[in-house]
């Protein structure tokens, strides 16, 4: 019970020191203390420079080549869509004016049965 609390009966030194001995082995070097490498006093080289500099030009390039194929890419599909919707309106109205023409037909023949539905009906009544 007294373990728990905190209080360990007393040890043999030997035991501790060997156990201190175990865990300073055990210990990894701490990755914050490391030797750093001293500064060079010698600039890099123009060689080094130029290929930096034509490096960084290379990447500009490649992203300026890739936005101008996106901004043509955009116009094409962009002219794309406006022919479609011009289509698409060209024809909603030709459908508009098709049923607007079914629709006369339709009123026509109604009427030109109704005037056959009436001549019949006087010719039937002329008869009987």
């Amino acid at each position: 019970m007294t373990e728990m609390n905190g209080f360990h009966p007393p040890r043999d030194l030997d035991d501790i020191a060997a156990e201190i001995k175990q865990l300073v082995a055990a210990e990894q070097p701490s990755p914050r203390v490391q030797e750093i490498e001293p500064i060079s006093e010698t600039p890099f080289e123009q060689q080094s420079h130029s290929l930096l500099q034509k490096s960084v030009d290379q990447i500009a390039s490649d992203w300026i080549h890739q936005l101008k194929l996106a901004r043509e890419n955009s116009l094409s599909l962009e002219q794309l869509v406006l022919q479609r919707v011009t289509a698409t309106k060209a024809h909603i109205t030709a459908l508009y004016m098709l049923g607007n023409a079914a629709m006369a037909e339709a009123r026509r023949a109604s009427a030109v049965n109704e005037q056959l539905a009436r001549e019949l009906d006087k010719l039937v009544d002329q008869h009987s």
